[in-house]
């Protein structure tokens, strides 16, 4: 792991992840570290999302990225990486977690990682939120089902596609369109109070896995 911060990660295009990927897939390994450093941040961010803790979601990147190495092969070069990546971390995450029944810890989220909230509409524009709005918003996710929390940090934290989720939860995009909208709407009525902004926008994290 590099600890490449979110706001530094290396660019790549298409055709030059696809050149990388092709060139692992024939087992050259040199290949493999600029892969992981352009998506370890963003592998993070879903780990660290999931299980709350900085720790556990280094710990689970780095397996990520050894276990996709090791399956390369079932790899298609010709799709994007990241969800293929986010998937085997998502799994790692069930493998490991969902028997425990761990739940999102407020107060590590809090200390560990600036929460910040996004207009799913705008492509870049950010907005700090308070500590104690950062705390009812995770309160609030915590008690959503396993099901809805994962949902929205997939679709809202990890800002994957609906095209990429119904890819990998292996349903119709329009069926994952609806839990979305379910599982935002079910967010918006445990913050009733909360500024309309809450409900109406997605959110991600201001964290590094360095």
């Amino acid at each position: 792991m590099s600890g490449t911060k979110s706001n530094s990660v290396p660019e790549m295009d298409r055709e030059r992840e696809r050149d990388l990927l092709r060139r692992c897939r024939r087992g050259e390994s040199d290949a493999y570290e600029p892969i992981v450093r352009h998506h370890e941040q963003r592998v993070f961010g879903l780990l660290y999302a999931l299980t709350g803790s900085v720790e556990d979601a280094r710990d689970l990147t780095q397996d990520t990225f050894i276990r996709a190495w090791r399956r390369i092969d079932q790899y298609d070069p010709e799709r994007p990486f990241a969800p293929w990546a986010l998937m085997i971390a998502r799994n790692l995450h069930h493998d490991q977690y969902r028997r425990t029944k761990k739940t999102l810890s407020v107060e590590s989220m809090t200390e560990e990682g600036s929460l910040i909230l996004s207009d799913e509409h705008a492509d870049t524009e950010r907005h700090a939120v308070s500590e104690e709005t950062r705390s009812r918003i995770w309160t609030a996710l915590n008690r959503l089902d396993e099901a809805k929390r994962e949902l929205l940090v997939l679709k809202d934290i990890s800002e994957l596609s609906y095209e990429e989720l119904s890819w990998m939860m292996g349903i119709p995009r329009g069926t994952v369109a609806s839990r979305v909208f379910h599982a935002r709407q079910a967010l918006r009525r445990l913050l009733p109070d909360q500024d309309n902004s809450v409900s109406r926008r997605g959110f991600s994290y201001d964290v590094t896995c360095s």
